[in-house]
């Protein structure tokens, strides 16, 4: 009889997990489809990279979730990525300038700033 008890047991949270799984994951799609949908509303009214980059840094610093800041991020990386390869380094400084003159991230929340900056080119 105990052996049937702890049987049903871990089937009953197996089956609860497994709910609260995909409830989960439900969750995370209906968040991302907003945030791609914000992007793109971005991206179409916001034709040039140092402004969409500067946008997305924007909504980044003011996510209020690590995993929504670190979409925007992404995205300003994306950005910075389909131009042209000589404008890579002047595009990700100028982002990381914006990041860092934020004040409303926490300093130990800012992406970068655990990294100790090498040389100077």
């Amino acid at each position: 009889m105990v052996i049937t008890c702890d049987i049903a047991q871990d089937r009953e949270a197996s089956v609860s997990t497994d709910a609260l799984w995909e409830e989960r994951v439900r969750a995370k799609d209906r968040i991302l489809r907003h945030l791609e949908g914000e992007r793109e509303r971005s991206a179409t009214n916001t034709p040039h990279p140092d402004d969409l980059i500067a946008a997305y840094i924007d909504c980044a610093v003011t996510a209020p979730w690590q995993s929504e800041r670190a979409f925007w991020l992404r995205a300003a990386a994306t950005v910075i990525k389909s131009t042209p390869s000589e404008d890579h380094l002047h595009l990700y400084r100028r982002a990381a300038r914006r990041v860092q003159a934020t004040y409303s991230l926490p300093n130990r929340e800012r992406p970068g700033t655990h990294v100790r900056p090498g040389p100077r080119p």
